[in-house]
């Protein structure tokens, strides 16, 4: 929405789920020329160079991963991002080839017996995880505060935003 006149705001583009249960989007986060709306049952990672014609580039749809998720929130760190999930607490999901993203990991500690996580903030090393029965869970995420997760950092005790890698090895 082009929001240059208050008055008057235009529409520019529009993008919908993947999903069929449309009206379950929670929340949109942009980075750059993507966006990233993430909905109950799925996340799409939409390209808005052109904002008149945004298009899906990726993402994790609800075939693929059927009730198994339910996201209710999501924070981005470097190429991967924290998704807050409703069965299994908080998950690392590795965004860097849209097509196909990754599940790096899952954060068992985030999870609690008839409580869903609900909300996910990065601060710093830390991700804190708001548990609607169970308060709030804080974990390192990031040992070497780089802004890289630990679990998809190449060189996870030396900050290094830019994962080099010179002899691609996998390790900086």
């Amino acid at each position: 929405v082009d929001v240059t006149d208050p008055e008057a705001p235009a529409l520019l583009g529009e993008h919908r789920l993947v999903s069929l249960f449309q009206g379950l989007g929670v929340t949109v986060r942009v980075r750059g020329a993507q966006a990233f709306l993430l909905g109950d049952l799925g996340l799409d990672m939409v390209d808005v160079s052109d904002p008149a014609f945004p298009y899906r580039a990726g993402g994790i749809a609800p075939s693929v991963r059927p009730l198994a998720g339910l996201y209710p929130d999501l924070e981005r760190a470097g190429d991967a991002a924290l998704l807050a999930t409703r069965a299994a607490g908080l998950e690392a999901v590795d965004l860097s080839f849209p097509p196909l993203p990754l599940l790096l990991t899952t954060y068992q500690e985030t999870s609690a017996p008839g409580s869903r996580a609900v909300s996910v903030v990065k601060q710093g090393v830390s991700a804190h995880v708001a548990l609607d029965r169970a308060g709030i869970r804080t974990l390192g995420v990031d040992g070497d505060g780089d802004g890289i997760l630990t679990v998809a950092d190449v060189c996870p005790d030396e900050p290094d935003p830019a994962q080099a890698d010179g002899d691609f090895d996998g390790v900086g």
